[in-house]
């Protein structure tokens, strides 16, 4: 995946590069140069489908060219699996981990402060 400067389209960086510098060097903030729809991967699937598949699909989808397909559906699967409360401290705001998370939430997840 692709990422840009909220500050200038023309500073790009690669899936690492975006996670572990944080920041562009324009003190902006990387994100996808594509948008990536998650309503389509929810809509492309029926009441039948699990929260499992839905979960790795949308994981691949996000993160596929990077971590790998059987890689990101061992993350979903084991967060899936995992009990008790998991708490996320600084995590994103944008559009698409706000879309991502009320997905999950229409799903059955319980999920508190998404965007804040």
């Amino acid at each position: 995946m692709k990422f840009v400067s909220t500050r200038n389209k023309n500073i790009t960086a690669d899936f690492n590069t975006a996670i572990f510098t944080g920041m562009p060097p324009d003190g902006g903030l990387y994100e996808p140069a594509e948008k990536i729809s998650l309503t389509e991967i929810y809509n492309s699937f029926d009441k039948t489908t699990s929260f499992l598949q839905l979960s790795e699909n949308a994981a691949i989808k996000l993160l596929g060219p990077e971590i790998g397909e059987e890689s990101s559906a061992n993350i979903v699967k084991a967060a899936s699996l995992a009990r008790g409360v998991t708490t996320i401290t600084n995590a994103a705001r944008e559009p698409e981990v706000v879309q991502l998370c009320e997905i999950l939430t229409q799903s059955g997840v319980v999920i508190n402060g998404i965007g804040t």
